[in-house]
């Protein structure tokens, strides 16, 4: 910890006085003061427990691998004074900057206390309590909010957890209230599976960096516009300078002098293209100067340039992150050398009607055959089913293409759309949409990138290979949308991964298959992938197959 703090970083730990150990040095000794201390109750928990008390206590949390249990403690006794006692002595001896509770086991007054020891310690200005608490508005939970539980103990609180079980598709004013902790002064930050970056960019909330959540291309494009010595101008606030005329998409600002970056979030199921409306006489900005930059975030947005008067696209329950200064920059092209519809077209397939005996299906027990309705080969069953039509590789093909209609909801969930290309050696390779709205790649069964598109639109996925290397393209998005090289693999990679052994891609590839694909590896298999859920379409328009240039 001490090491950290030279480096520039600080330290918080786990420190609630909720539960207690019965490792404790003081277990028994808070154990004789009968129930002042200790919360009574039916008992239960560890064998430990059982076995060395009367039974009279509220079992906690449990750890059966590390041999360790918990009571619960009263908070409201003088138990409450050892606990600050104890954080004096771990600010003082170990150095950390302050502490991280699971819930707020304690009242207002303990609370202060806490603050207190914190400002004196380390500073008001490095100090920080932050707080987790789960969406009590459910059965389990009471119905009970949990931020009215903590209310009182806000103002000595630096930021609040409370994603935790929370739906991300709710109404903007429900995440105001209920999980962003901005209307009692606080900052919050995503959980429960990395939360909705873009629904929680409108709030300055990102998710956990690498507890599921994508964080740091944001944390890098909020250091370079100097978010941290800016305002930040929510969208609840009648004097925020941008907006979209929807009422399903918010927007939020850190603006400074020069410049202000926008948060823009869709928080409705439908496909949103609406220009910005930007106030130019809260921002000190010339209109005339100014132009729209997209700042590139891996996995997140493609970096671009655009005219104030161009339409966002903005995807369902998802957003964009757009600069407004009057820089001049150069965003170089995205169009790749050795993209897969470069050559010589060998083969055109378009599904306007049942696809011959060269196609074979296969195709889970739930799952439907796939059909034409006179635009495309349709793939129709419940999601997770995994069904597929296969052929052979024309001998000479250097490239496949092939244009994916994928309906809201059919993407990802265990057996995405997508097209896939397997090789004699074991090797596959397979790209699809993903049900947050990207494309994914996977490279024998491994998911390896992502790319940004839009869910709902066309979009067009591609594959090319030369003697050394392999090309994973896609475009999405509607007319216009630049081409994203999404992973370039090289011959060399083994069937297990990495360079070793014998290529699993060496030669041509043998077989291609358009559909729902699981990925495992070695190849895919036509299982369910557990419980079926609602019903979902995708459809393939055309397949082309190019000669190597």
């Amino acid at each position: 910890m001490r090491r950290s703090g030279k480096g520039g970083g600080r330290t918080g730990l786990y420190y609630g006085m909720r539960e207690m150990s019965y490792r404790g040095a003081e277990f028994f000794a808070f154990r004789s003061f009968g129930d002042e201390v200790l919360m009574p109750g039916a008992g239960g928990g560890g064998a430990w427990l059982e076995e060395h008390t009367d039974g009279d206590y509220l079992a906690g949390t449990m750890e059966p691998l590390m041999r360790d249990g918990a009571v619960l403690m009263r908070p409201d006794s003088r138990y409450a004074n050892y606990y600050i006692e104890g954080l004096d002595w771990l600010v003082r001896k170990t150095g950390i900057s302050g502490v991280y509770m699971d819930g707020i086991g304690m009242d207002r007054r303990v609370m202060r206390r806490v603050r207190r020891v914190l400002q004196e310690r380390v500073g008001g200005e490095h100090s920080r309590v932050e707080v987790h608490g789960a969406n009590g508005m459910t059965a389990r939970g009471g119905y009970a909010s949990t931020v009215v539980e903590h209310m009182e103990s806000l103002p000595f609180v630096d930021r609040v957890w409370y994603g935790d079980g929370h739906s991300y598709r709710v109404s903007p004013e429900q995440m105001l209230v209920g999980v962003s902790g901005v209307p009692f002064g606080v900052g919050g930050a995503l959980m429960q599976v990395g939360g909705n970056l873009w629904t929680g960019l409108v709030f300055g909330m990102t998710g956990r960096e690498g507890w599921g959540g994508v964080a740091a291309p944001v944390w890098a494009v909020w250091d370079k516009f100097r978010a941290g010595s800016s305002e930040f101008v929510g969208w609840w606030d009648p004097s925020c300078p941008v907006r979209v005329d929807r009422r399903e998409v918010r927007v939020s600002v850190w603006k400074r002098q020069g410049g202000v970056l926008a948060a823009i979030a869709n928080f409705s199921d439908e496909v949103v293209r609406e220009p910005l409306t930007i106030y130019w006489n809260e921002l000190g900005l010339r209109r005339e100067a100014c132009r729209l930059y997209f700042p590139g975030m891996d996995g997140l947005q493609l970096e671009r340039v655009a005219d104030l008067d161009s339409s966002v696209t903005l995807p369902p329950w998802r957003g964009a992150l757009v600069w407004i200064d009057a820089e001049a920059r150069h965003v170089a092209g995205l169009v790749r050398k050795g993209e897969p519809l470069a050559g010589q077209l060998v083969m055109e397939q378009r599904f306007t009607y049942t696809p011959g005996s060269e196609w074979k299906v296969d195709r889970s027990e739930g799952a439907k055959a796939p059909f034409t309705d006179g635009s495309g080969l349709v793939f129709e069953g419940p999601v997770g089913e995994s069904v597929w039509a296969e052929r052979r590789v024309p001998r000479d093909a250097g490239g496949i293409g092939t244009l994916l209609h994928c309906a809201e909801g059919m993407a990802g969930e265990g057996a995405p759309p997508g097209v896939q290309l397997v090789w004699k050696g074991g090797g596959t390779i397979s790209v699809f949409a993903r049900d947050d709205g990207r494309v994914g790649v996977a490279v024998n069964g491994v998911e390896q990138a992502v790319g940004v598109v839009v869910p709902g639109d066309d979009l067009r996925l591609g594959i090319g290979w030369d003697a050394q290397e392999i090309r994973i393209f896609c475009t999405g998005g509607g007319e216009g949308e630049p081409e994203q090289e999404l992973m370039v693999v090289s011959r060399k990679v083994g069937a297990a991964g990495g360079e070793v052994g014998k290529s699993a891609f060496s030669g041509q590839p043998e077989l291609l298959r358009l559909g729902r694909l699981r990925h495992e590896s070695g190849g895919v298999s036509a299982v369910a992938n557990g419980e079926s859920r609602q019903s979902g379409v995708c459809r393939f328009d055309w397949l082309k197959v190019w000669r190597t240039p």
